[in-house]
C-alpha cells in the first residue's frame, strides 16, 4: 500500500514538473487556451512559433533576452512539432482573464505586485499580471507603468537582416544650419500654449488647453487640431488616424494620432519617423487629470517635433518624412500601437523612427545627462542611437548621452519594436540609479517654469540633427549665385598687388599689399585712389615678409604675411607697430566678426583666433555641393557672412560663419578691367552706407558694386562711371 502511495507521488509530482517546464510536453488540464511564455531568441524560433499556429498577444523584451506571450490550444494538431521551443505556462486558462505587463514607477516607492493581482512573470524589470479592471485603475494612480495585454491575434515579424540607418556619419554643414534654425523661443512658446499657460490659436480661435488626458473630450481634441494646424501650414499632407483600443478599467478609449508627411521625391517608399506623445496625465495628485499640464511630459516632445517640422519642411527629400503626435501613450501606449498594428496589416513598415519625451528637466547644477533607449535584437535600433551621440558629438552640443542598448518599453518606441522596425528613445536621465528624473511628472505641477532652457536647446538641436542624418537623404538645395551692377568705379593703384582691403569711415580705405620687396600697409583716399599713407612692410634689414590681408580691431590694425608664419600689429593713426603674433599655417585672408578674428590659409579651412591672444578658438571647413571650397582668400565680414574671395577665380564665396556653408556665390564675371594683369582679389564694406568694394591684384580700378539675386535682370551690367581723380564719386542711374 505505501509503494503504491509513494507510485502515485511520483507521478504526480512528474507531471507537475512537466506542466512548467520549459519544454512543451503537456497540456493545461482545463479546457480552452493557456497563456504561455515562449522564448525568441532569433528568427529560426520565431518561423517555429509561426508554424504552430499559436496566437501572438504580446512581443515582449526582457533583460534575458525576447519573449512573446501567446495562446497555447488544449487540442494542438499532432503535425506540429514544438519540441524545440522554450515555453512556460503562466495561466492555464485565458477564460475571462485581464493581462498587464506593468513596471516599477520611477523614483517613487517600490510597488508590491501581489496587492494588485496575481503575478504571472517576473523578470527583475517588468511582471504579467493577472487583475481586474479596478486593481489595474488602481495601480495606474502609483505611477507604475501599465500596458494592457489584448488578447487578439497579431503578427510576429521576424529580425531585420539589412538596415537602412546609416553605421557612421559626418559632419555635415547644412545639417548643421538647420540644427542652428532651432527657435528655443517659439519651442517654448508652443509648450505654454501646450500646457495652458497660455491661450492657444486653435482654428483661429483662442483656448486654453488645461489637460492632454486622452479621454477629456474636447480638451484632447482641441491639442489634436492644434497640432494638425501647425502641421498642416507647413504645407504638409496631415492624417489624422482614428484608433479605437481597450485600456485600463475595461474601456474602450477612441481618439487621433496626428501624422505630418513630407514625401520623399525619389524613395517615397522609404519611410523615416520622429514622434512624440502629445497626451498628458496627472493622476498622481489629480484624479481627473485636469489641470494636466505635462509641460516636460511631453509638450517637450511635442514641441520638438513641431519644430523638426517647421526646420525640415524647408528641404527637399529623396526618402519621407513623417512627423507624428500621438494620443493614448498615457493610457498604455496605445494610440502608437493602433497606429503600428494599421500600418502592418497594410503591409507597410518605417526605417527607423526617432521617439522624443520629456526633453527638459535637469537638475540646475547637474550633469546634462540623458538615455537613448535602444534594442540590440532589433536591427539599426542601437545603430540610430550611436547617430544621436556623434550628432552630440560632432555639433558640439552640451549633452552627455548613454546609449541603453536593452531599453524601456515606457513610450512609443516599444511599438514600432514590437513589429521588429527600428526606433530608439530619446529622454531626460531617466533610467537606473542614479538618476535625475523629473519629481512633478505625471503631477498637475509638471510646469514651463521647471525647464533647463538651456539643455532643452541643445536637446532639440541633436533631435533634429539626428533624424536629418538618420534619414540620410537630404536633397541639397541649388546655391543661389549673385551677379552685380555696378554703382560706382574709383581710380587704384595699377602697381598694388591687393591681398587685403577694409573700408575705414569717412572715405578712406585700408590696404595690404603682397610681393617681396614691395609689401606694405596703406590708407588710400576712396575717391582719389591715392595713398595719403604707408609703412612698408620690409623696414628692418634682412625682412623679406610677403604681405596679406588685413583687418582692423579698435584701435589697431592686423596684417598678416604669406608663409613668415607672422602677423604684425600696427597702431590704427601713426602705423607704429605694436606687436606680432604667430600662426601655424600660411596667411591668406583676415577679417572679423566682432568677436573674433577670422583668417584664411588658401585651404578649405577657415580659422577664428582670439584678437587678444591669437589662440585658435574654433574653425570651420567651408563647403559647397560639391564639397570643400578650397584656395580662400581675402575676407570680409558682411552682416551675418564672411565673403571670400577664391583665388584665380571671378567668385566670391558668401559663407555661413557658423557651419561652414556657402549660402550664395557672387559671379563677377567681365567686371576685370581691360589690359588688368592680374585677378580678383579684394573685399571691403561700409556697413554705414550698406556699399560692397571690390578689386584685384594691379588692377587699374575698384568698383562699388550692387549684388543682383537670381532671375532679376543679371545680363545686363550698367556702364562704369570713371571719376576724375579731384571729384567726389557720382552715383550712376540704377
Amino acid at each position: 500500500m505505501q509503494r503504491r502511495l509513494l507510485v502515485r507521488f511520483l507521478i504526480l509530482f512528474l507531471l507537475a514538473v512537466l506542466a512548467s517546464t520549459l519544454t512543451v510536453s503537456a497540456w493545461p488540464p482545463k479546457s480552452g487556451v493557456a497563456l504561455v511564455l515562449v522564448s525568441v531568441p532569433d528568427n529560426r524560433t520565431v518561423t517555429r512559433l509561426q508554424q504552430t499556429g499559436w496566437p501572438v498577444y504580446e512581443r515582449v523584451f526582457g533583460p534575458d533576452g525576447d519573449f512573446v506571450l501567446a495562446g497555447l490550444p488544449e487540442n494542438v494538431p499532432s503535425t506540429h512539432s514544438e519540441s524545440d521551443l522554450q515555453v512556460k505556462i503562466l495561466d492555464k486558462d485565458i477564460a475571462d482573464a485581464t493581462y498587464y505587463l506593468a513596471g516599477q514607477p520611477v523614483g517613487r516607492e517600490e510597488v508590491r505586485w501581489s496587492d494588485y493581482g496575481r503575478v504571472l512573470y517576473d523578470d527583475g524589470v517588468q511582471v504579467v499580471l493577472r487583475m481586474n479592471p479596478k486593481e489595474a485603475e488602481r495601480l495606474a494612480t502609483t505611477r507604475a507603468h501599465l500596458l494592457l495585454i489584448t488578447l487578439d491575434p497579431k503578427p510576429l515579424i521576424p529580425a531585420r537582416t539589412t538596415s537602412l540607418i546609416p553605421t557612421g556619419i559626418s559632419y555635415d554643414p547644412l545639417i548643421h544650419t538647420m540644427m542652428e534654425q532651432v527657435d528655443i523661443a517659439a519651442a517654448v512658446r508652443t509648450v505654454s500654449e501646450l500646457s495652458g499657460e497660455t491661450p492657444a490659436l486653435v482654428g483661429g480661435e483662442p483656448y486654453t488647453i488645461t489637460t492632454r488626458w486622452t479621454d477629456s473630450g474636447e480638451p484632447i481634441t482641441k491639442a489634436v487640431q492644434y497640432v494638425g494646424d501647425h502641421l498642416s501650414a507647413l504645407g504638409m499632407d496631415v492624417t489624422y488616424h482614428d484608433w479605437t483600443m481597450a485600456t485600463w478599467g475595461d474601456i474602450l478609449l477612441t481618439s487621433q494620432n496626428v501624422i505630418g508627411e513630407i514625401p520623399g521625391k525619389t524613395r517615397p517608399d522609404d519611410v523615416f519617423m520622429i514622434s512624440a506623445h502629445l497626451d498628458s496625465t496627472s493622476r498622481s495628485d489629480t484624479p481627473a487629470n485636469d489641470p494636466a499640464p505635462g509641460a516636460d511630459d511631453n509638450a517637450s516632445g511635442a514641441a520638438a517635433v513641431l519644430m523638426a517640422a517647421d526646420i525640415l519642411s524647408q528641404y527637399d527629400w529623396d526618402c519621407t518624412l513623417r512627423f507624428a503626435l500621438w494620443t493614448g501613450e498615457e493610457n498604455g501606449v496605445i494610440g502608437s500601437k493602433a497606429y503600428v498594428r494599421d500600418m502592418v496589416d497594410a503591409g507597410d513598415s518605417v526605417a527607423g523612427v526617432l521617439n522624443l519625451d520629456m526633453l527638459a528637466w535637469n537638475t540646475p547644477g547637474s550633469a546634462p545627462d540623458m538615455d537613448l533607449h535602444a534594442r540590440e535584437t532589433v536591427t539599426g535600433s542601437v545603430e540610430i542611437a550611436q547617430i544621436f551621440v556623434d550628432v552630440v558629438d560632432l555639433y558640439d552640443l552640451d549633452l552627455t548621452p548613454e546609449i541603453i542598448p536593452d531599453g524601456t518599453n515606457r513610450s512609443d518606441h516599444y511599438r514600432f519594436w514590437q513589429y521588429q522596425m527600428p526606433a530608439i528613445l530619446a529622454i531626460e536621465d531617466y533610467w537606473g540609479e542614479p538618476n535625475d528624473f523629473n519629481p512633478d511628472y505625471h503631477t498637475s505641477q509638471d510646469l514651463l517654469g521647471n525647464y533647463d532652457l538651456d539643455y532643452y536647446e541643445d536637446m532639440v538641436k541633436a533631435a533634429v540633427g539626428t533624424y536629418a542624418h538618420l534619414a540620410d537623404c537630404l536633397i541639397p538645395p541649388e546655391i543661389p549665385t549673385y551677379t552685380y551692377r555696378v554703382i560706382n568705379t574709383y581710380p587704384h593703384d595699377p602697381d598694388a598687388f591687393t591681398q587685403g582691403l577694409v573700408y575705414e569711415a569717412p572715405g578712406y580705405l585700408y590696404e595690404g599689399t603682397g610681393m617681396y620687396q614691395a609689401s606694405a600697409l596703406r590708407k588710400v583716399k576712396l575717391a582719389s585712389g591715392s595713398v595719403v599713407q604707408e609703412r612698408i612692410l620690409n623696414d628692418q634689414p634682412g625682412e623679406n615678409y610677403f604681405g596679406e590681408g588685413v583687418t582692423t580691431w579698435e584701435d589697431e590694425i592686423m596684417q598678416l604675411t604669406w608663409k613668415a608664419r607672422t602677423g604684425f600689429v600696427y597702431d590704427k593713426t601713426s602705423f607704429a607697430e605694436l606687436g606680432q603674433f604667430a600662426y601655424p599655417t600660411e596667411g591668406w585672408g583676415l577679417t572679423h566678426d566682432g568677436e573674433h578674428l577670422i583668417m584664411s590659409d588658401g585651404t578649405a579651412t577657415l580659422h577664428f583666433l582670439d584678437p587678444d591672444t591669437f589662440a585658435e578658438v574654433r574653425s570651420i571647413t567651408v563647403t559647397d555641393n560639391d564639397g570643400p571650397v578650397v584656395r580662400l582668400n581675402e575676407l570680409e565680414y558682411i552682416q551675418g557672412e564672411i565673403y571670400a574671395n577664391v583665388w584665380q577665380t571671378n567668385r566670391i564665396a558668401r559663407i555661413d560663419p557658423v557651419t561652414g556653408r556657402v549660402v550664395g556665390w557672387i559671379d563677377l564675371a567681365g567686371l576685370k578691367p581691360e589690359g588688368a594683369r592680374n585677378v580678383l582679389n579684394g573685399i571691403a564694406y561700409d556697413a554705414a552706407g550698406d556699399r560692397l568694394f571690390v578689386t584685384g591684384k594691379y588692377w587699374p580700378k575698384l568698383f562699388e558694386i550692387e549684388l543682383v539675386p537670381p532671375g532679376q535682370d543679371n545680363a545686363i551690367h550698367l556702364p562704369l562711371i570713371t571719376v576724375n581723380n579731384q571729384q567726389l564719386a557720382i552715383d550712376s542711374q540704377r
